[in-house]
């Protein structure tokens, strides 16, 4: 099963998959009160903690341009044929509440307040933990670049292992 390809710019040549309750609940038990969520995430350990907590995955490295998303939940629905994979990275988890995964390119966390559904997607899913790989290429006609991101269910969190250093240029 996949759920339909959606299309996205890459601020700040990269991205940001989270989940908006989680993050937000996360942001207020810390205290983190300013709009500018990137600074906190390059600036401080909230960045790695709310990673490898499962509330935000970062994409960076990533060319400038428009990129497709499909969010799949087995190999077999994967768009990108294995040729077309220009890179993937496995390890990342994500967990949500509000049956949300929410995109938007990362140079909208500078400030999360301008985020809304024109420059953000959003995909509904069932609550839970998922492991997720990120897989990145381009389709054989060379126009299309997309991202996929396969979740697998998990019943409990699962291990963190994602590469931080993952780029997506190609």
């Amino acid at each position: 099963m996949s759920i339909k390809i959606k299309s996205l710019f890459s601020e700040l040549n990269g991205f940001v998959v989270y989940e908006p309750a989680v993050l937000k609940k996360y942001l207020e038990n810390n205290v983190l009160l300013e709009s500018d969520v990137l600074q906190y995430f390059t600036e401080t350990d909230h960045g790695e903690i709310i990673t490898k907590n499962g509330i935000a995955i970062p994409i960076i490295g990533v060319n400038t341009g428009y990129y497709n998303f499909n969010v799949v939940f087995d190999e077999d629905s994967l768009e990108l044929k294995k040729e077309e994979i220009k890179a993937r990275s496995s390890g990342w988890i994500y967990y949500t509440y509000s049956e949300k995964l929410c995109i938007v390119g990362i140079g909208f966390f500078k400030n999360i307040d301008s985020i809304n559904s024109n420059n953000s997607l959003t995909f509904n899913i069932d609550n839970g933990w998922y492991s997720v790989d990120i897989l990145c290429g381009e389709k054989e006609d060379h126009e299309e670049l997309m991202f996929e991101l396969l979740l697998k269910r998990e019943e409990t969190t699962p291990t963190f292992f994602g590469d931080f250093e993952t780029e997506y240029y190609f």
